[in-house]
């Protein structure tokens, strides 16, 4: 089951950048009638060919983003640099999903593989299996937390110690699946262990924050917002564990930021993306001109 989550050869991948890249226009001709049909493009490497981004559409928030193309090998992988909000896989009718881009930018693959989850609202780095054999490889390495993951994420009020470890249980709420909790006697979920290191405090707006480095030794469904949430820190614009919601923060403040991947003894992929975080937290309250924007713009479910 998936998890939400020295003598190999090394390999490191750069994000990289759009200009002078070759945009290409593809209608998408191959859902049903009964889906959404929403122009795509993608931009491709001008000396390979490859696809390096493709462009979405959310016709629900008549909303654009980018899917970066961090890491691609026509046999096996795909790691992509999700957007946030953005449907991962399922039904395409009222908009299309990563899962839909993928099928009709790569067809030659007859099925793309989730290697492990990430959140509606987290942006960051989301793997795919092109083959069954690396959907096996892939999924194992997670599951036997052999993965590493780091994420970054900006939470209210200042967090006062500089480096610790979280290690509360997590449970399903009872009343209602959609949420998960602290377990407790009468609901005592499984161990959960977050390694939490402080980035920066400062402010967002006028508003006390916490840019935090975030570290899962287990793959919870929703660990990193309920374990934060539960010393008092939740995420910022969190609308299922922040209570009231900052609103306008203009998303979920949580990113999928680094990734070291081991596949194989001679296959290692340590991966980053930019911060999108890092210049939003500022040293001094923000009380006149302009505020930071977030990294992404976008509406909340």
């Amino acid at each position: 089951m998936l998890e939400h989550d020295d003598s190999a050869e090394m390999i490191f991948h750069k994000p990289r950048f759009f200009t002078n890249f070759i945009a290409e226009t593809n209608i998408l001709n191959s859902m049903s009638s009964s889906d959404q049909h929403v122009p795509s493009s993608v931009t491709r490497d001008p000396e390979t060919g490859a696809i390096t981004c493709i462009h979405g559409y959310d016709p629900r928030y008549h909303r654009h983003y980018d899917i970066e193309i961090m890491y691609y090998d026509d046999k096996d992988l795909l790691i992509i640099n999700k957007p946030c909000d953005v449907r991962i896989d399922g039904s395409t009718e009222s908009c299309p999903t990563i899962e839909s881009y993928l099928q009709e930018h790569f067809p030659q693959f007859p099925k793309h593989y989730l290697i492990h989850q990430l959140d509606y609202v987290t942006s960051g780095i989301h793997c795919w299996a092109l083959s069954k054999r690396m959907a096996g490889i892939g999924g194992k390495a997670f599951s036997n937390r052999r993965v590493k993951k780091t994420y970054t994420a900006i939470v209210k009020g200042h967090v006062e110690k500089d480096d610790f470890k979280i290690n509360k249980p997590i449970a399903e709420r009872l009343d209602n699946d959609k949420f998960m909790c602290i377990g407790d006697a009468n609901n005592p979920g499984r161990e959960s262990l977050t390694h939490v290191k402080v980035r920066k405090r400062g402010y967002f707006k006028e508003e006390k924050v916490t840019l935090l480095e975030l570290s899962p030794h287990t793959g919870r469904r929703h660990q990193l917002r309920v374990h934060l949430a539960s010393i008092g820190h939740p995420i910022l614009r969190d609308v299922q564990y922040e209570d009231p919601v900052s609103w306008d923060a203009g998303r979920t403040m949580l990113h999928a930021w680094k990734l070291h991947l081991p596949l194989a003894h001679d296959e290692v992929h340590d991966l980053e993306t930019e911060n999108p975080f890092e210049q939003l937290v500022t040293d001094h309250p923000v009380l006149y001109g302009p505020a930071p924007a977030p990294f992404f713009s976008c509406t909340i479910l």
